[in-house]
């Protein structure tokens, strides 16, 4: 696209004199967005992982206080399905993640104006 048709892109693609006014709103948004995009997607895999983590930590530790009252050393694994239902979870995380980073370099790619019937 080059760096030029990319500015003019973020500022809305301004055609006429009410669109160049809103170049003053449309290219912070824009700019404001490009960087948004990215950690959107990593606090999200971020909040899906430590989530995962979490849960199957408080079942190891209910398995554990289970069977702590007759002193054994091993405890109920209650984290069990827990590490199948994490497994799933990561695969459609994984979908997602990959789905949405291609929406966005897809929106960032050239693309034509389509000329509407009217």
């Amino acid at each position: 696209m080059g760096p030029i048709k990319y500015l003019h892109h973020l500022a809305g693609e301004p055609n006429s004199t009410v669109t160049w006014i809103l170049v003053i709103l449309n290219f912070p948004l824009h700019v404001f967005g490009e960087f948004v995009r990215p950690f959107s997607l990593a606090v999200r895999l971020f909040g899906n992982i430590t989530g995962e983590d979490t849960l199957i930590a408080v079942m190891v530790s209910l398995g554990v206080l289970a069977l702590s009252f007759v002193h054994s050393p091993v405890g109920i694994p209650f984290q069990l399905p827990f590490y199948f239902l994490a497994l799933l979870l990561g695969t459609i995380q994984a979908l997602v993640f990959t789905l949405l980073s291609t929406a966005y370099i897809l929106m960032a790619l050239p693309h034509e104006e389509h000329a509407h019937a009217t």
